[in-house]
C-alpha cells in the first residue's frame, strides 16, 4: 500500500512542468556559474572594484524591469516559442562577452539582467503551478536547493575548465550547453504544450494608495530588506572579486574558495532551519541572523583564506535565513501578494545600490575595504537587533 501511495505521489509531483523546472534550474545555474564569475574577475583585473559593483547594479535594475514585463510578454507568446528564445538570447549574451572589450561588460550586463528577469520568474511560476497544493512548499524548496547546489558546482567546474583548457573554453562551453538546452526545450515544450502551464493571479486594489498604505505598515521590514538585499548584491560580484584579489588573482583558487564557502553556508542554513522545525523555536532563526554582521566583520579583518571562507559561508547562510523571515513577517502584517512584492522590490534596490556605495567609498575615499564594510556591518547589526526585539515583543 505504501509503495502504491509513493508511486501516486511521484506521479502527482513530477509533472512535465516540474520535471522541466528542476532540469532547467540545475542546467542553467551550472552554465551561468561556469561563465559569469570570469566576467567579474576580468572586470576587476582590467578596470576596478567600482566597475565590478556596476555589473551588479546594472544587472539588478534591469532584472527588476524584466520581472515586471514577463507577465504581459508570456501571455502573448506560446511557451514553446518564448522559453527557447530566451535561452537562445542567453547564449548570444555569452558571445557578446567573449567578443567585446571589458569596458562593454557593464552594458552587456543590462541585457543579461533583463533576460534573467524574463526567465527566472516564469520558471518559478511554472514550478508552483505544476505542483499539487499540498506539496507546493516542499516542491519549491527542492527547486531552490537543487539550484543552489548546481550553482556552486558550476563555479568549481568553471575553475577546472579555465585551468586545463583556457579561458575561451569557458565561453564555448557556456554557449554550446545553452544551445543544446534550447533545442531540448523546444522539443520538450512542444511535446507537452498542453500540460505545461502557469497561473497568474490578479488582484484588485493594487493601486498606488494601497501600496503606500502597506509601505507604512511594514516600513521597518522594508528598511531591513534593503540592507539584507545589499549583502545579497555584494555576494553577486563584489565579494567574489574580493576573494580573487585577496588570493592574488588566481581564478581556479578563487572559484574553489567560493564554491567551498557556498556549500558550507548552505549546509549551515539547512541545519538551522531543520533545528527550528524540530524545536518550533523561531527565535533560533532570529538570533542566527547575527551571522550577517559577523560575516562582514570577519571578511574585513583579514585576507587569510580561512577568514574568507568562514566569512563568505556565514554571509550566505545568513542571507538564506533572513530573507524568508522578512517575507514571512511582512505577509503577517499585510496582504501576502503586495507585501512580498514590495519586499522583493526593496531588496533589489538594496542589491543594486549598496555594493556600488561600498565600492565607491573603498576606491575613491578610504582606499581600502575595511571601513565601508565595517560601517555596513554596524548598520546591519543595529537593524537586525531592532527587528529581533520587535519579534519578541509582538510574538510574531
Amino acid at each position: 500500500m505504501s509503495w502504491a501511495l509513493a508511486m501516486g505521489f511521484a506521479r502527482e509531483l513530477f509533472t512535465p512542468g516540474y520535471i522541466y523546472a528542476l532540469i532547467a534550474v540545475v542546467y542553467v545555474m551550472i552554465v551561468n556559474s561556469i561563465v559569469y564569475p570570469h566576467i567579474t574577475f576580468e572586470t576587476y583585473t582590467f578596470l576596478n572594484i567600482v566597475y565590478v559593483s556596476l555589473l551588479t547594479t546594472g544587472f539588478m535594475l534591469a532584472r527588476s524591469v524584466g520581472s515586471l514585463l514577463f507577465i504581459p510578454l508570456t501571455t502573448r507568446t506560446r511557451l514553446y516559442i518564448y522559453m527557447p528564445l530566451i535561452l537562445f538570447i542567453q547564449a548570444i549574451i555569452i558571445v557578446f562577452y567573449m567578443e567585446s572589450p571589458v569596458d562593454y561588460y557593464v552594458y552587456i550586463k543590462l541585457l543579461e539582467g533583463f533576460i534573467a528577469g524574463l526567465f527566472w520568474p516564469l520558471l518559478q511560476a511554472i514550478t508552483a503551478s505544476s505542483l499539487p497544493i499540498d506539496w507546493r512548499n516542499r516542491g519549491i524548496s527542492l527547486y531552490f536547493i537543487a539550484g543552489n547546489i548546481a550553482g556552486y558546482l558550476g563555479v568549481y567546474l568553471g575553475g577546472i575548465i579555465y585551468t586545463y583548457y583556457g579561458v575561451t573554453k569557458i565561453y564555448y562551453t557556456g554557449i554550446t550547453l545553452l544551445l543544446l538546452f534550447t533545442i531540448f526545450t523546444t522539443i520538450y515544450f512542444y511535446k507537452y504544450r498542453n500540460r505545461i502551464t502557469y497561473t497568474i493571479k490578479t488582484r484588485r486594489g493594487q493601486g498606488l494608495k494601497n501600496y503606500l498604505r502597506i509601505i507604512n505598515s511594514i516600513k521597518t521590514l522594508l528598511a531591513l530588506a534593503v540592507i539584507v538585499g545589499g549583502l545579497n548584491g555584494l555576494l553577486k560580484d563584489y565579494l567574489i572579486a574580493h576573494v580573487y584579489r585577496s588570493i592574488g588573482g588566481a581564478e581556479y583558487i578563487a572559484r574553489t574558495y567560493w564554491a567551498s564557502s557556498g556549500y558550507i553556508g548552505l549546509l549551515l542554513s539547512y541545519i538551522l532551519s531543520y533545528t527550528v522545525d524540530k524545536t518550533k523555536n523561531t527565535m533560533i532563526l532570529f538570533y542566527s541572523t547575527y551571522m550577517i554582521p559577523l560575516s562582514l566583520i570577519i571578511i574585513s579583518l583579514s585576507t587569510n583564506p580561512i577568514y574568507l571562507v568562514t566569512g563568505i559561508a556565514l554571509a550566505i547562510a545568513g542571507t538564506r535565513i533572513v530573507r524568508p523571515i522578512i517575507r514571512g513577517v511582512a505577509s503577517i502584517k499585510a496582504s501576502v501578494g503586495e507585501s512580498i512584492a514590495l519586499v522583493n522590490s526593496f531588496s533589489n534596490i538594496g542589491a543594486a545600490i549598496i555594493p556600488l556605495a561600498i565600492a565607491f567609498t573603498e576606491y575613491y575615499i578610504t582606499k581600502n575595504y575595511v571601513l565601508p564594510l565595517s560601517m555596513y556591518s554596524a548598520i546591519v547589526l543595529v537593524s537586525i537587533t531592532y527587528i529581533t526585539i520587535r519579534h519578541r515583543r509582538e510574538h510574531l
